[in-house]
């Protein structure tokens, strides 16, 4: 879901420079983009339906590949890809870089193509280690470039035999070798377009002009190759809601007109599907101890108020805070590491204590604030009460920290406002229309 709402965040800017914007995926992605007034298409996906044939022991499935690559090629979906935008010939189709399956027809048809990613690099650079690693460039043995290598080196060794074991479990169908024989199907050589073995899902696409949505000020640094920019366009304020639709107990602790007490916003995320209730009550002991300081807790749609445990007189919880509005005045946050919150954290300048879950790209996003000193980093299975306290604390009143994410905020501003969103479309418009 984080996905969609920087996707639609995207959409909003490019709509405000004047251009024609069509959301297109799937039923959920339409329905959230209808919410917010966008034009969409449904990607109908795959019309074959069911698992995949000839899926009994491992002899069995290797004597039946052609039968189970077909049928792996045809749950793709690409045909549905091939009519939609056959209809609409757009100007220019930016795919998410989880989307190779959309972009290798879209090659394949001629359409002008170009990728974007919510998401920090996920393309191996010399001195960025991988995404799902914490590691900080210049801390130790560990975050120096040899350090770097060999975390890289683990890590596609780590991907490689995790993918041949597959392979050979699958009787040689699984996603990489579909994406493969899908790219040659379209008369693509995967090994100009895709790179395997550097993010979660088996293949990334490097050919293509690369833009991420997240901001530059808040990457590691690294040389940019060509055809690669960030946008910084993650943010959407128009997700902010009218103070007149708040609950009226947060719109009061909102309103820092008549108070010198500090604000701590604490959430961590919507979509972690495991347990972390426990570490959550002790979050909650060590924001009853804060002083001269009001705390808003967001839930996020995961657990009960009732589950947390005592609340202090200024401490509120509500199962779903609206975290543009909360942000806007808090002067800290107790985070886990998900893209959107940390560069919603970016945007306001609001230094934080980031407790990132072990997966996707959170711990590389730690890095990341680490890195700028924008945040502390805490120890999920390690820190008790005591020790969160502290880290508050410091986010508190450290001038560095909070030096630190009020340049981050300037910096990531004006990234948004240089007019470098413009300048890449209409040269990605341009160079379409030249063909």
């Amino acid at each position: 879901m984080s996905g969609i709402i920087a996707v639609m965040g995207l959409g909003t800017q490019l709509m405000r420079l004047g251009h024609e914007v069509l959301l297109v995926g799937n039923k959920r992605v339409v329905d959230a983009a209808e919410e917010r007034g966008f034009k969409t298409a449904q990607l109908l996906g795959s019309k074959v339906k069911g698992p995949i044939p000839h899926n009994g022991s491992v002899p069995t499935r290797w004597r039946n590949y052609k039968a189970r690559m077909a049928y792996s090629l045809a749950k793709l979906g690409a045909d549905s890809v091939e009519e939609l935008f056959a209809e609409l010939r757009p100007d220019l189709v930016l795919v998410d870089q989880e989307m190779a399956h959309v972009a290798i027809p879209l090659l394949g048809m001629g359409i002008n193509t170009g990728v974007s990613s919510n998401l920090m690099s996920l393309v191996e650079q010399p001195g960025v280690p991988p995404p799902s690693e914490y590691c900080v460039p210049g801390q130790g043995a560990r975050g120096s470039r040899l350090g770097i290598r060999w975390i890289w080196w683990r890590y596609r060794f780590r991907k490689w035999l995790a993918q041949t074991r597959n392979w050979i479990a699958s009787g040689r169908v699984n996603r990489a070798t579909t994406l493969k024989a899908l790219a040659r199907l379209y008369g693509i050589d995967p090994s100009m377009h895709l790179r395997f073995y550097e993010w979660l899902i088996p293949a990334n696409l490097v050919s293509l002009p690369l833009l991420y949505t997240t901001p530059e000020a808040l990457e590691l640094p690294y040389d940019l190759p060509p055809d690669t920019t960030y946008l910084g366009a993650r943010v959407d304020e128009s997700r902010r809601h009218a103070v007149s639709d708040l609950p009226p107990q947060l719109a009061r602790v909102l309103d820092r007109r008549d108070t010198d007490r500090q604000l701590v916003y604490c959430a961590f995320g919507a979509f972690f599907d495991g347990d972390d209730s426990t570490f959550l009550r002790l979050a909650i002991q060590a924001l009853n101890r804060l002083d001269n300081v009001d705390v808003v807790v967001g839930l996020g749609g995961r657990g009960e108020v009732e589950t947390l445990g005592p609340l202090a007189p200024h401490v509120v919880v509500f199962p779903w805070a609206p975290q543009i509005n909360v942000l806007d005045v808090a002067d800290a946050a107790l985070i886990h590491a998900g893209g959107g919150t940390i560069c919603e954290c970016a945007y306001f300048g609001v230094p934080f204590v980031t407790y990132p879950f072990d997966v996707n790209e959170q711990q590389g996003n730690a890095s990341r604030a680490v890195y700028h000193q924008i945040g502390v980093l805490g120890d999920r299975d390690q820190d008790g009460v005591t020790e969160i306290l502290s880290k508050l604390q410091t986010v508190l009143s450290d001038p560095t920290i909070r030096s630190n994410a009020k340049s981050m905020k300037e910096r990531y501003r004006r990234s948004m406002a240089d007019g470098r969103l413009s300048a890449v479309i209409d040269e990605l418009v341009e160079r379409g229309a030249a063909r």
